[in-house]
């Protein structure tokens, strides 16, 4: 029997009506007076009560409250000082309290951060301007004048009893997944003000909205880590996003997707779906953008308006697409982008520290394959190591955010004459910023070398200068860690081996018909002889 999920409207009011029932929230003042900065987490336990007033406090770590402890925050502002996306979250676990009061929850540069609440604890938040993902694995959360409008997400609504007052969203995301066979279904999901919503997975599973509003909805679809059983079926609603995990045991192949609405959609129907579990149904859905989270192996083929997520030691290749909102690595994965372009957001090379490590593994090392790709969108890095190689057009004026950790980028020269022919046997050197040569080699037949450059937080903004020798003549390039590749390098060689290069061919064939005809005299005066 499908699992229906409570739909309670009791009033629909008018836009004005709505911000009027809205109480303002205020970020709470900041007292440069007592500032404090804490380098490392900050931890609750042993089931003491602690409180913070007054404070702006920064945290170079985690916020943990645990062992039956209750933390209090008035007044205050908290903020976790994150260099990239996830690397720090706050949590409370073992029957623990969380009680914040006309206070800020903030992070740094936008990143996003979860605020992970665990079975048996329970949360407070009144008169709160919060820039932390909720994200309930259990416990009670009460919100009361909450505003998380600038949040990177909001809420993720997996299980937990969870109640919001006069409190305002940029994200709702309701989370589908069941070890056990059922179906699911949402119905009349649409972004703007909710009188009274309610929607519920179960008894120890509800999300009860009472005039709050809410930007964005999405359904996220699917475990991380092993197959789901809950087949979804969402009808008449307006998502800003469709989430879906395809688990370790997963191979699919995913083509001819972009925005828009859809009539009747079903998964299992439009691409090759094999070690999910479930299936999804869209009857009268809009969706905005579609979020692939692959942890097993995957083929995306002429899509658009995709997040594209891997982790997990996880195989992607993607084809002949574009990705519109972000690809974000985040766990040992190989990824290929060919004939593709990263359009918008960024392009995330991440150790993500969240509890989904501990479920799917730590993150920290990346393979990034281009194939004639073009990427229009800073890269971020955050990781242990990454390798990046292949041939793409990297836009001017993109940026870096590099945040830890080591990349060695593969880079391709392409050496020739002024005619655009290829230069085999090109003497290539390649000198760091201080001059020293790090690399020497030869082209091959098409004009073609590859050499390898480390790059970390010291010396990613570097200029390296590729030289080039051929034929008595030599050309200077300068280039750095965002160059496009191949880097193309240009010889003007002596004007008779620039001829020669550019009508090779001709030559050849004049050589070999010289050396026939020469046979064919030899022969000829042989037999001269002979008679």
């Amino acid at each position: 029997m499908p699992q229906s999920i409570t739909l309670i409207t009791t009033a629909v009011l008018t836009l004005l009506l709505s911000l009027a029932q809205l109480a303002p929230i205020q970020q709470a003042a900041l007292n440069s007076e007592s500032v404090e900065h804490l380098e490392g987490d900050l931890i609750v336990e042993g089931g003491v009560t602690q409180t913070i007033e007054g404070k702006q406090l920064y945290i170079k770590g985690n916020l943990i409250v645990k062992d039956g402890s209750t933390l209090i925050v008035k007044n205050s502002t908290i903020v976790l000082e994150l260099r990239f996306f996830g690397e720090y979250w706050a949590e409370v676990r073992d029957g623990s309290q969380l009680i914040v009061e006309n206070s800020t929850l903030e992070r740094t540069d936008g990143h996003n951060t979860l605020f992970v609440v665990n079975p048996g604890c329970r949360v407070v938040l009144r008169n709160v301007f919060s820039g932390w993902d909720i994200a309930p694995n259990g416990g009670e959360i009460l919100l009361e004048n909450y505003d998380a409008s600038s949040a990177r997400n909001g809420i993720f609504f997996s299980s937990g009893q969870i109640v919001a007052k006069n409190s305002k969203f940029n994200i709702i995301s309701v989370v589908v997944a069941s070890e056990e066979r059922k179906c699911v279904e949402l119905e009349g999901l649409s972004p703007g003000y909710v009188d009274h919503l309610v929607i519920t997975r179960g008894s120890d599973k509800r999300l009860e909205l009472i005039s709050s509003e809410v930007d964005k909805w999405v359904v996220d679809v699917g475990f991380p880590n092993k197959p789901s059983h809950a087949d979804v079926v969402v009808k008449d609603s307006k998502l800003w996003g469709l989430w879906i995990w395809f688990n370790p045991e997963s191979e699919v192949v995913i083509k001819d997707i972009q925005p828009g609405t859809f009539t009747h959609w079903r998964m299992s129907e439009a691409w090759k779906v094999e070690g999910m579990g479930y299936d999804i149904e869209l009857i009268n859905t809009s969706v905005d953008m579609f979020k692939l989270q692959i942890v097993g192996k995957a083929v995306v083929e002429r899509v658009s308006g995709v997040q594209v997520a891997p982790r997990g030691s996880s195989y992607v290749y993607v084809k002949d697409s574009v990705i519109e909102v972000n690809l974000i690595l985040r766990g040992n994965e190989h990824v290929v982008l060919e004939n593709t372009e990263v359009r918008a957001s960024m392009i995330e090379l991440i150790q993500d520290r969240s509890s989904l490590q501990y479920v799917i593994g730590r993150g920290g090392t990346h393979y990034l394959e281009f194939r004639n790709a073009v990427v229009k969108v800073p890269f971020e890095i955050g990781c242990d190591y990454a390798f990046i190689t292949g041939d793409v057009t990297i836009e001017p004026g993109v940026g870096v955010i590099w945040a830890c950790g080591v990349v060695d980028r593969e880079f391709s020269v392409e050496v020739c004459d002024v005619f655009g022919n290829p230069i085999g046997g090109a003497y290539v050197e390649v000198l760091d910023s201080g001059g020293n040569v790090v690399w020497s080699g030869w082209t091959d037949e098409g004009g073609r070398a590859k050499f390898t450059i480390r790059f970390t937080e010291k010396n990613y903004e570097d200029t390296w200068v590729l030289r080039v020798e051929a034929g008595g003549a030599s050309s200077s390039t300068g280039f750095g860690f965002l160059s496009s590749t191949p880097i193309r390098a240009r010889v003007l060689l002596p004007l008779p081996l620039i001829v020669f290069i550019a009508h090779w061919k001709w030559y050849a064939v004049a050589i070999a018909l010289t050396a026939l005809a020469g046979v064919g005299i030899l022969v000829w005066r042989r037999l001269r002889k002979r008679e």
